[in-house]
């Protein structure tokens, strides 16, 4: 079989569409993490609020750890299923980014709940919206950026409200600092991918 040789154009050429091609696949669905995350966060708090104020029992803060158990299939099976994703370096960036950030919320969680109780949803509220705020400046995506810096305000306004209804402001934080993000990135990254093809 003949191999063809490319002259220098065609080489840019071709390094050029691959190089495209792969940001594209890492573009398309890039919000879905932050929907997965969002929505099993405010499921979860809804569940508990729920649970909390019809049985007054306070055993059930112990749903909040189904977070990662929820969470965790539900994104790998996301990603699992699409083989064509090319892992780059600022998937690793961001992938890190996120394992700091959770491996903190969980630790200081069970510290909360075993050791001595502190404002445990202050601290993963910051560190939620830190995460937020630090993906955005790294995919270069100002909504995120600017909805985790309300994330991070609101996270220190979280201080001043109290009671059992403070897990429904959580889940509202959570819902435009993540779900709202996610939604705009998935929308944006979808159209642009639309008027290229």
């Amino acid at each position: 079989m003949e191999e063809k040789i490319l002259t220098e154009k065609e080489s840019f050429e071709l390094i050029s569409q691959m190089i495209q091609n792969t940001r594209d696949k890492i573009k398309k669905n890039s919000g879905t993490p932050f929907l997965i995350w969002g929505y099993v966060t405010i499921i979860v708090a809804l569940a508990t609020w729920y649970m909390l104020t019809t049985t007054g029992n306070h055993w059930w803060h112990l749903l909040w750890f189904s977070i990662p158990v929820l969470g965790a299939p539900l994104y790998f099976m996301f990603f699992k299923k699409k083989k064509e994703h090319v892992t780059t370096y600022i998937d690793r960036i961001v992938g890190n980014i996120w394992l700091v950030f959770g491996f903190v919320v969980v630790i200081a969680s069970i510290l909360s709940f075993i050791v001595w109780p502190f404002p445990i949803l202050f601290l993963v509220l910051l560190l939620i919206s830190m995460g937020v705020t630090l993906t955005g400046f790294v995919i270069r995506f100002n909504t995120a950026i600017g909805f985790g810096f309300f994330g991070i305000i609101a996270s220190f306004a979280f201080l001043f409200v109290t009671g059992i209804n403070q897990i429904l402001v959580f889940a509202a934080i959570f819902l435009i600092m993540m779900v709202i993000p996610g939604h705009i990135l998935n929308y944006l990254t979808k159209k642009e991918l639309c008027s290229k093809n």
